[in-house]
Formats: structure tokens, sequence, C-alpha cells
């Protein structure tokens, strides 16, 4: 798309593979936080704050049929919990509200202070209560013990039953618990509890979402890029290509070590995945790095957990940076041109 004029006619299809891409990307981020095999960035974030800024999207989300009030002003709100993580649960809280109010209705978000003794999941404490409250159809007994189940929905071939499945992962993972109190008839009431911590932090915008990217002048050096997936591997060349680097291509460690040594090159910056067949990313940089001890790398995963072990296995390593997937071609060129501006 990048490369089309805005009036070609081939820029629509591509639109609608994005949009295909998008809808498979976000399906697969709620079967890994389902698996809490997501990378999550935990922040300590004002839970009032983050639930305001979700309101106008809310509102489109929900249509004119239902009417959304947010009541959201309590203070200290402090939670820990991915920001990202969080929009992904009211959003999903909302949409499930919407569908169950199929007439219109009233969607009330609210947040307050809980005090909790002696619950069976959680520890005693204080706790900010999300509530999302809906006037919809309700749910039975039946229905309840279900729903927190992955692939249950009694939406039919319209649901994926993954909604709330994620949900109830997320919250877990930040150490909080979601429950849900309905009736038939009576609507629905899931409520998420997040332990109130201290130290809130403003909430970081996406970089490289939207707009240009911000790219120093062309950069000159050898990258190599190296992944298991060809068309990844391939998306990413074009985006080091573009910043001015020469980019040499491998599926796996060995092979990455092997053309290097056939070349006898200079590897200025090393891009590559935690996991591959054979050597894992992290062991290639280590021996990439004997042989050319001044290179930049950029370590990448999908997976949860292999940031902190990325960053234990680098540690001592300068010049370091982990992207975690899935990032935008722009990402890439923003993280890489910044190592360089840094580090000329």
């Amino acid at each position: 798309m990048d490369d089309l004029a805005p009036n070609d006619p081939r820029r629509s299809d591509l639109v609608e593979v994005l949009r295909a891409a998008d809808s498979a990307s976000k399906l697969t981020s709620q079967l890994l936080a389902f698996s809490r095999k997501r990378p999550v960035e935990p922040r300590c974030i004002d839970l009032n704050a983050a639930v305001a800024s979700l309101g106008q999207l809310l509102n489109r989300v929900v249509g004119e049929r239902i009417q959304l009030q947010i009541n959201a002003n309590l203070q200290g709100a402090n939670v820990l919990i991915d920001p990202g993580q969080l929009d992904q649960v009211l959003m999903n809280l909302a949409v499930n509200a919407k569908d169950a109010m199929s007439d219109g209705g009233k969607l009330t978000i609210s947040v307050e202070k809980r005090s909790v003794q002696g619950h069976s999941m959680l520890p005693a404490g204080e706790y900010v209560a999300l509530s999302v409250r809906d006037t919809g159809m309700g749910m039975d007994a039946d229905v309840r013990r279900q729903v927190f189940e992955p692939f249950f929905t009694t939406k039919g071939e319209h649901g994926t039953g993954l909604g709330l499945a994620t949900c109830y992962g997320i919250v877990r993972q930040a150490g909080g618990q979601i429950e849900v109190e309905s009736e038939p008839g009576q609507g629905a009431c899931f409520t998420v509890f997040l332990r109130i911590v201290d130290q809130p932090q403003s909430r970081p915008t996406a970089e490289g979402s939207s707009g240009p990217v911000a790219r120093p002048s062309l950069i000159q050096g050898l990258a190599l890029v190296v992944e298991d997936q060809a068309a990844i591997r391939r998306t990413m060349a074009r985006s080091l290509k573009e910043l001015g680097l020469q980019v040499l291509e491998a599926g796996s460690a060995e092979e990455a070590l092997s053309l290097v040594e056939d070349l006898n090159a200079q590897v200025d910056l090393l891009v590559t995945d935690v996991v591959l067949p054979g050597l894992t990313g992290v062991k290639l940089a280590e021996k990439l790095r004997a042989r050319c001890p001044k290179v930049r790398v950029v370590v990448s995963s999908g997976y949860l957990g292999m940031e902190s072990e990325s960053n234990a296995a680098h540690m001592q390593m300068p010049d370091t940076t982990f992207l975690a997937k899935p990032f935008t071609g722009r990402q890439l060129m923003s993280v890489v041109g910044s190592m360089y501006a840094n580090k000329p």
C-alpha cells in the first residue's frame, strides 16, 4: 500500500487484506492471552483515566440504541495491569453487553473501591472494582457456570467463545478476579477486582501506530535478519532496506552464522526471533557478538516470558533491545533508528 498512489484501484483490495490480517491477529492475541503466552507489560495506571479514555470508543462500539453511563471518579484507583490488555477486557465486556441488548438498553461502567475479606480467590486487602452492568436478557445458572470457559458461546456461528475467556485469563494474570452476577431477564453485571497499588504512570501511546515514521537520515551498514517464517523475514528486511541498510536473511541461527562466515561479513545490526530451530536468537546474538563486538541487536518474540528470559540472557550485552510481536514495519524502523541515533 505504501508504494501505491492514493487513487490506485488495487488499494481497496489491499485494505481488505489488511483487515483480514488484523482480524486474524486479534483472534490469535485472544488465544495467547487465554493461554498466558502473550507478552505483557504491566504498568501502574489510574483506572479512572483508563476507563474515561475509552469512553468515546465504547460509545461507538455499543451504538446509538444503548445508553452508556460511565461512573469513574474514584480517588487513588491505581492498579497494576498491561494497559492494552485492560482495554481488551473493557472492549470484550462492552461487546458482550451490547450483544445481550439486541433491543437497546443501558450499559453502566463503574469504578469503586472494595475492601475484600475472606474471599476464596483473592487475598484480603483493598481493591478497585470495575463493574460493567447491562440491562440485557441475563443468563441462567448453567450459562453462568460456563461463561468463562474457552469456546463456550451462546451466539452460535457469530461467536468464538473467546471474549470472556480472554477477560478471565487477563484478569487472573494481573493477580485479580472477575465475577458475574445475572438472572434471566435481569441483565448481567461483570465485576473485575484489581489490587490497589501506588505510583500511577501515564499510559504510553502505541509507537508507530499511525502517521509517518520518524526516522533518521538513511543508515549505512549491514543488517542480518534471522526469522524462520519467510513472510515475516521478508517484511522485516524490506523495512530495514527502507532505512538504507544492506540486508542479509537467514531462516535459522546456524544458517546465519554460516552466511556471515562465508561472506566474511561485519554485521552492524542483528534482528532475530528468540525462538528459532536449533540455536535460540539469544545464543545467536552471543556468538555473533564474539565476531562483531559492536553489533546492535534486536530480539523479538510473541511468547510470554521470552522478554524476561531474553533480558536476563543479554543483560551484560550493550546495544540490545527486545521487541514484542506482533510489531509493524514502522515500529521496527523506529526502534532501529533510535538505536543508531543513540550510538552512531
